[in-house]
C-alpha cells in the first residue's frame, strides 16, 4: 500500500472491468489518492459499478476522470446514484 502517491494517471491503458474491479479494492483501503484519471479505457457496467461502490468509503478523491469509456445510460445512471454518497469529489470527468 502506497502512503505518498496522490495523483495517478492510468489512462489510455486498456483497463477493463476486472482492472476497474482491483482499482476499488484499493480505492476503499487508500486515504492518501485524491486525482485518479481513467479516461480513454474500455471499464463498462462492472467496472464502473466497482468503482462507484469502493467511492462510497473513500473520501479522499477529489478529481475522477472516466471519459472515453464503455460506460452506458444504465451504467451512468447507477454510478451516479451510487456517487450520492460520496463527499470528496470535486471533479468527475466523463
Amino acid at each position: 500500500m502506497n502512503t505518498s502517491l496522490v495523483e495517478l494517471n492510468l489512462s489510455y491503458n486498456k483497463i477493463g472491468d476486472e482492472g476497474a474491479r482491483r482499482l476499488a479494492k484499493y480505492l476503499i483501503k487508500n486515504q492518501i489518492l485524491t486525482h485518479l484519471n481513467l479516461g480513454n479505457n474500455v471499464i463498462g457496467f462492472d467496472g464502473s459499478r466497482y468503482l462507484a461502490q469502493s467511492l462510497k468509503l473513500n473520501s479522499n478523491i477529489e478529481y475522477l476522470s472516466l471519459k472515453l469509456n464503455s460506460i452506458d445510460d444504465k451504467a451512468g445512471a447507477k454510478f451516479f446514484k451510487d456517487l450520492t454518497f460520496n463527499t470528496s469529489l470535486k471533479v468527475l470527468d466523463m
